[in-house]
């Protein structure tokens, strides 16, 4: 008897290659369909359409957990907290937040950090938690200190101080409006002056009314 030849696997399936293009054509397809999905939300959002754009992009954030770690991915749960916030949903923002941080520091995308820890700010704020938007805040800052985008550092010093202010900080309020005020002023920004001058107007009275409270001396 002459020796036997092999086609395929001896249990019938496809070969390693075939399932590998096949195993590809799925994942393209998954990728192409959370794209879909995500600009679907995005442009439901973009309508005022809160609630329906949030339901599109969970549907992206769920396709693209099953998919390898990418930008599409941290965008889309980055999108996501967005709307939940917009909903004053501000627990599930936080989470959305943190996962698309997760991505983020997955990617090494240092921008992608800075703005979604700005967020998470601003959704613990919404919490009424100014402990962790504090922190959010700072490491915000520091990111986009790194990076050198003094405009961003201008912007989220000037959230900062808000909710320092908000949580009856006056004095740390008085200090990190002060910080911005000078950026805005180094770079040119007359209107942001203006609101910053009136914002720090309005912490001083608050400060004479209350008296000695929390941040202050």
């Amino acid at each position: 008897m002459g020796p036997s030849v092999t086609v395929g696997p001896a249990n019938g399936g496809p070969s390693a290659d075939v399932a590998a293009r096949l195993a590809a054509l799925r994942r393209k397809e998954r990728e192409r369909v959370a794209k879909r999905l995500h600009e679907r939300g995005r442009n439901l959002y973009e309508q005022g359409k809160v609630e329906e754009a949030i339901t599109r992009l969970r549907q992206a954030v769920a396709m693209s957990a099953s998919l390898p770690v990418s930008e599409q991915a941290a965008v889309a749960n980055h999108d996501l907290g967005v709307a939940y916030y917009a909903a004053e949903r501000h627990s599930e923002a936080v989470q959305s937040y943190n996962e698309a941080l997760w991505l983020y520091r997955q990617l090494e995308n240092r921008e992608g950090q800075a703005r979604v820890l700005d967020h998470l700010g601003r959704a613990y704020e919404g919490l009424g938690d100014y402990a962790s938007a504090d922190e959010g805040y700072r490491a915000s800052i520091e990111v986009w200190e790194e990076l050198g985008k003094r405009d961003k550092v201008a912007a989220v010093l000037e959230r900062l101080g808000a909710s320092q202010a908000a949580a009856g900080q006056y004095e740390a309020a008085l200090a990190t409006y002060e910080r911005s005020l000078d950026l805005f002023r180094e770079l040119g920004s007359v209107e942001k002056l203006e609101e910053l001058k009136d914002a720090i107007a309005d912490v001083e009275k608050l400060a004479r009314q209350s008296g000695p409270g929390p941040g202050t001396s």
